[in-house]
């Protein structure tokens, strides 16, 4: 099987995305892909996305993170991750994983699928292990995914993306290099 190839400008090509509204997350070997999907994308999206000072942190409520991405001022989102529907061994190799920092973020316009801007960036370390600790509990708490899912939509509900931001502890990542 090979790699899906990621191109600004072509039709987004993950299909573990179709029909997504809004933002998503999906895991990865090396940590996991975000993708926003918006009608609202200015002409210099992709500059922005790319270069913007970007912020990002986690919300938890009941053992379910939300990850917030925070680029610049014209971009927010936020997801939640949940480990229920995966096998233990695989859930358990992603949470074992100490390299695991590495995250691509997405920007497609959700009116053609076209993928307008790519951004890939390491996470701190903290970051990460605050996302795998609340993940390993988690997995351990609930008995299913439809009770992790329930959790999910109570808190989502509850707090909507403005409380979500205003009770988070954020990191700060800053796009230095090539042009």
């Amino acid at each position: 099987m090979g790699h899906k190839i990621y191109r600004v400008g072509d039709i987004f090509p993950d299909p573990d995305f179709a029909g997504i509204t809004g933002s998503a997350a999906l895991l990865t070997n090396d940590s996991f892909n975000a993708a926003l999907f918006t009608p609202d994308i200015p002409k210099e999206a992709d500059t922005l996305f790319r270069k913007g000072t970007a912020r990002y942190g986690i919300f938890t409520r009941d053992h379910i993170p939300f990850v917030l991405f925070l680029i610049g001022t014209e971009f927010i989102f936020e997801m939640p991750i949940t480990l229920t529907k995966m096998p233990r061994d695989i859930a358990t190799r992603w949470l074992d994983n100490p390299k695991a920092n590495a995250v691509n973020l997405y920007l497609v316009d959700q009116r053609n699928f076209i993928l307008k801007s790519i951004r890939s960036m390491g996470v701190s370390l903290e970051f990460m292990d605050n996302l795998k600790e609340t993940l390993r509990k988690q997995y351990n708490y609930y008995a299913s995914d439809l009770e992790a899912v329930r959790a999910l939509k109570g808190t989502e509900e509850k707090f909507n993306t403005s409380a979500m931001i205003a009770r988070t502890k954020f990191y700060k990542h800053e796009e230095v290099g090539q042009e």
